[in-house]
């Protein structure tokens, strides 16, 4: 899935062989686009495909040793980005379509829509499938929503 947060941080701070686009780009993106480049950066947390895509995908990643999937996922991703696969297996949900990345993630981004019953982005307007919490504070926030959420009997 997409997120805000760029991590590790080295793909955003010219110390790897492949990086980021700049921060200027990536701003004029989500300037551009507003609905659909608000979270331009790699989550490792969701990955979902087809088992062939997803098998090749990670035979690829563990030629290289693998300290840390977001960090091996990150590396993966840019090279594609950048033309140095073949055939490029990996994108990004940017407008959190299927997955919502919590972090960074502002109050006023997800509201309980009570006709849909689900919870709806405000900036880009989909009703993500998936909210995707990291450590603690991922956990806290996820349990709010939880919190806030009406129960199914409640709902009109």
């Amino acid at each position: 899935d997409g997120e805000r947060g760029c991590w590790p941080n080295k793909y955003c701070s010219h110390m790897a062989s492949v990086e980021y686009p700049n921060k200027e780009s990536v701003a004029a993106n989500v300037a551009k686009y507003p609905s659909y480049y608000q979270y331009p950066y790699l989550n490792s947390g969701v990955g979902l495909g087809y088992a062939w895509a997803l098998e090749r995908t990670f035979s690829r990643i563990l030629k290289h040793p693998v300290f840390e999937e977001q960090d091996s996922m990150t590396r993966y991703y840019l090279e594609e980005q950048r033309g140095m696969h073949a055939e490029p297996l990996v994108l990004l949900d940017h407008s959190a379509r299927v997955s919502q990345q919590l972090t960074l993630l502002e109050d006023d981004e997800l509201e309980f829509d009570q006709t849909a019953k689900r919870w709806r982005n405000t900036l880009t307007g989909t009703y993500p499938l998936i909210l995707h919490g990291n450590g603690l504070d991922g956990i806290a926030l996820l349990m709010r929503f939880v919190r806030e959420s009406p129960a199914p009997g409640d709902w009109p």
